[in-house]
């Protein structure tokens, strides 16, 4: 990359750092951000900064050789992703152009004070960060672990394998092997923990997976810190919900933490780092040949050149090895803690040590504190002990697992990869009714209901159309 380029690609990129905030320190490593001379033509900035898409085949060479002139040439289009609040009060104002400046001004007031909310979370989530990273220098320099921990997690879109950047035809109408894709940003440093979720270990994506994940990477490691900051966004069913406060309470209730913030960023702006690693992760996956799901870990590991991007398989089905317990936390955690209402209104959750029973809610980070007793009458810090009961995945119904075989396991490049992937079932082939169960297909043909008559009770006619009725 010429000096020239490089400074050309920061001045833009620095016009995005208020968005996103992925720039610390002042400091900027086109480098570190896995960044290239890219096709503008092809991709748009914000897309290289996400590492979401990723340019034509065969254009970086071209590229390489254009001159800096050229460069200097190329118009970049900035495409800042609006959330639907935003995108609506855009059009209010737009639609108010002839209307009175009242009603104008009312419908400015309104956009304002929306991006300046989501300016006070954005602030919140860029501080919090940058004392996490330097907690982690300080540590590291006095050989102890750091007072703070910052780790931001979200679900990516699960993928499919076997998966080829050369697709045959037949593949995109079938239903390959699905992997679900977990991850966990730990900020001070900016790795990423993605744990890899096989269709055969899937539990769903609700709260008690989130749980599950969460716990076995703070347990895994050792994150005792005083201070325990876990990021999201919002959604309800995964992350913003009673059961993943709840376990935030458990934790200090049982001194694993002394206290632990649950933080979300506002609806609609919500880009953060795991957001990054995945587009680095998919970037990688659509360039590669993945038939098992080793492969789709040594994709993850390959990613980033640091190495930055992680992979841990929660059920290594091939070897036999579970690297994760799931546990039924919704239904423990439900006979201690009772519900906080109104609870998505909020985007801050703090719980403390000294009162681990009572949750500390804020709509904003520089709102005032609205305090809840989460606690079921008659518990106390003594009920809660031990660990919830473990639960084990449902798998692959035999239905799915002989439709891999039929129709996955020739996707494959190898015979030894299709019998990881899609290995013959043991038990005998389903009927036809029963195979039709979980796989994709046309709807089978609605039978016509039968009308009946409401005079004669005769059916294969109406009341109007009776004939004893008539008489």
């Amino acid at each position: 990359m010429t000096k020239a380029t490089s400074v050309l690609l920061e001045d833009e990129l620095r016009q995005l750092d208020d968005y996103y905030g992925m720039i610390e320190n002042d400091e900027l490593d086109l480098d570190d951000l896995e960044m290239e001379i890219l096709d503008f033509d092809a991709i748009s900035l914000e897309d290289m900064y996400t590492g979401a898409k990723t340019v034509n085949e065969g254009e970086n060479d071209n590229i390489m050789e254009r001159s800096t002139e050229d460069i200097r040439e190329v118009e970049i289009i900035t495409k800042f992703v609006e959330d639907t609040l935003c995108r609506d009060n855009n059009v209010a104002i737009m639609r108010n152009i002839n209307m009175p400046d009242e009603t104008k001004t009312e419908k400015l007031k309104q956009a304002i004070n929306h991006l300046e909310e989501a300016n006070i979370q954005r602030k919140f989530y860029n501080d919090i960060r940058k004392d996490a990273s330097v907690a982690l220098t300080q540590a590291k320099q006095l050989e102890q672990k750091p007072g703070i921990r910052v780790f931001s997690i979200d679900y990516a879109q699960n993928i499919h394998y076997p998966s080829s950047e050369m697709q045959v035809g037949p593949a995109f109408f079938k239903t390959a092997r699905k992997c679900g894709i977990f991850g966990i940003n730990d900020e001070a440093d900016n790795t990423q923990t993605n744990y890899l979720i096989d269709e055969c270990d899937n539990i769903g994506k609700g709260a008690n997976s989130v749980i599950n994940l969460i716990h076995h990477h703070l347990e895994s490691n050792n994150c005792d810190q005083d201070n325990q900051h876990i990021c999201a966004d919002n959604c309800v069913g995964q992350n913003k919900n009673n059961a993943v406060v709840h376990y935030c309470a458990w934790r200090v209730a049982s001194e694993l933490n002394k206290t632990v913030h649950l933080n979300f960023l506002l609806v609609g702006h919500t880009k953060f780092s795991p957001d990054r690693m995945f587009g680095l992760l998919k970037q990688k996956f659509s360039k590669s040949t993945v038939d098992t799901l080793h492969d789709i870990e040594e994709c993850v590991a390959n990613s980033t050149v640091s190495g930055k991007n992680k992979a841990i398989c929660t059920n290594d089905y091939v070897n036999g090895i579970i690297n994760v317990q799931w546990y039924e936390w919704n239904a423990f955690l439900s006979e201690f803690f009772t519900t906080i209402p109104g609870i998505t209104q909020y985007h801050h959750f703090i719980i403390k040590s000294d009162d681990p029973f009572t949750v500390e809610c804020k709509v904003l980070a520089n709102n005032p504190v609205q305090k809840f007793n989460i606690v079921k009458k008659g518990v106390t810090l003594d009920d809660i002990t031990g660990m919830p009961n473990l639960l084990v995945p449902p798998g692959l119904s035999l239905a799915r697992q002989w439709y891999l075989f039929e129709e996955i396991a020739p996707l494959c490049t190898s015979k030894d990869a299709a019998n990881l992937t899609c290995p013959k079932p043991q038990k005998a082939k389903p009927t036809s009714q029963m195979a039709k169960v979980d796989q994709p297909g046309p709807s089978a043909k609605k039978t016509r209901k039968v009308t009946t008559c409401g005079h004669c009770k005769e059916p294969g006619h109406t009341i109007r159309s009776c004939k004893q009725n008539k008489k």
